[in-house]
C-alpha cells in the first residue's frame, strides 16, 4: 500500500488488524512495461481486485515545516529547462539538476520524517548541491567546526532557504474495507 499510494506507514489509517501483521508475496504480470505513476495505478487496481481494498483520502493538519526563502535571499539560480529534473539523496547530501523547490520539499519530508511544504512561492527549476553533517538536523544541536553544518544551517548558507516550524497538511489513506486473502 505504501508504494501503491506513495505514502509512509503513518499515513495509512483504518482497516482490519490483520493488515498490520500479515505480509503477502503477490505475483502479477503486466501487459507491457510500466514505470512510476502508471505502475502505482496498476498496483492500486491489483490491491482492489485481490483484497477488495477500498480507501478514501483525508488531509489532517500536523506539525511540520515550511520551506521559505531566507532573509538574505536565494543563493541558487534558476536554470532554463536543461533536461529532465533529477534529484539524488544520500547520507548528508542532496544533489539536484533542473529541480523545482517543491521537489526539494518532498525530499526533505523523507529526510526529516515530517511534512515539509514549499512556501517559497518561487517557480522554476534549480541546480544545487546541499551538504550537511549526517544525523545533525537542527541548528540547536551542538556541532563542532570540524564536523560540519547542520541541515538547517547548510540550507541557509548554501541555498538561501530555511525551514520554519508550521502546521502542515498531511494526506492520509484511510482503509474503508479490506478482505484477507485466502491462500490454498
Amino acid at each position: 500500500m505504501r508504494f501503491a499510494y506513495d505514502v509512509k506507514y503513518d499515513q495509512i489509517a483504518g482497516g482490519p488488524k490483520w493488515m498490520a501483521s500479515g505480509s503477502y508475496d503477490l505475483r502479477a504480470k503486466a501487459a507491457g512495461p510500466a514505470e512510476g505513476p502508471e505502475l502505482r495505478l496498476m498496483l492500486q487496481t491489483l490491491l482492489a481486485d485481490r483484497f477488495k481494498l477500498a480507501i478514501h483520502r483525508e488531509t489532517k493538519t500536523v506539525q511540520g515545516y515550511a520551506l521559505v526563502a531566507a532573509r538574505s535571499g536565494l543563493k541558487i539560480k534558476q536554470v532554463d529547462g536543461a533536461g529532465p529534473p533529477s534529484m539524488k539523496s544520500y547520507r548528508g547530501v542532496i544533489a539536484a539538476k533542473a529541480t523545482p523547490l517543491a521537489r526539494l520539499a518532498r525530499n526533505l519530508t523523507i529526510t526529516l520524517r515530517t511534512p515539509v511544504v514549499d512556501a517559497t512561492g518561487v517557480p522554476g527549476a534549480f541546480d544545487f548541491k546541499l551538504e550537511w553533517t549526517p544525523g545533525v538536523i537542527s541548528s540547536e544541536e551542538p556541532v563542532s567546526a570540524e564536523i560540519g553544518p547542520s541541515l538547517f544551517t547548510a540550507m541557509q548558507d548554501q541555498l538561501g532557504l530555511k525551514l520554519e516550524a508550521r502546521k502542515a497538511p498531511l494526506e492520509t489513506i484511510v482503509v474503508d474495507r479490506a478482505e484477507k486473502l485466502v491462500v490454498d
